[in-house]
């Protein structure tokens, strides 16, 4: 009777955690996005005209504000970049696992070596993507051929 309830068990906890960290990671993109539009909200109260907004832009303290927001662009499409060969990573070695489990043990199941050709497909895949993202951010001006961030 034990053994009935682990694979219900097992998937019920799957699900449960699946939706906790989708959660998390939308309830932080959300708590991002409010915080930049009350920084934009106060920017526009603290300026009134298009000129103020100018002249403000003119001064050390304008330049610096630009300067960060352009360093938290180059610094998401780096961000992207880097998790996507994070995946690609992960993915690629799950799947040389299950390859791995095919052929060092005595099992002849051909679920673990099709499950781990579509992970290792999935793997080069990501490698792919990241390395055409990175190219277009780059042509896109969005990161530096050889920008480090310094902070």
């Amino acid at each position: 009777m034990d053994v009935f309830w682990i694979p219900i068990v097992t998937s019920v906890g799957f699900y449960i955690m699946v939706t906790i960290i989708v959660t998390a990671n939308i309830r932080g993109k959300s708590e991002r996005a409010k915080a930049q539009a009350d920084v934009q909200a106060k920017m526009i109260e603290r300026f009134g005209t298009a000129p103020e907004f100018i002249e403000f832009l003119r001064t050390a303290e304008g330049k610096q504000v630009m300067g960060t927001i352009e360093k938290t662009q180059e610094r998401n499409a780096l961000d992207r970049v880097v998790g996507g060969f994070s995946r690609a990573t992960i993915l690629a070695f799950l799947g040389l696992g299950f390859l791995a489990i095919n052929f060092f043990e005595d099992t002849r199941f051909s679920g673990f070596i099709i499950a781990g050709f579509i992970l290792l497909g999935l793997g080069l895949g990501f490698v792919f993507s990241s390395l055409v993202a990175l190219r277009l951010s780059r042509n896109w001006g969005l990161v530096g051929p050889g920008n480090r961030d310094q902070s």
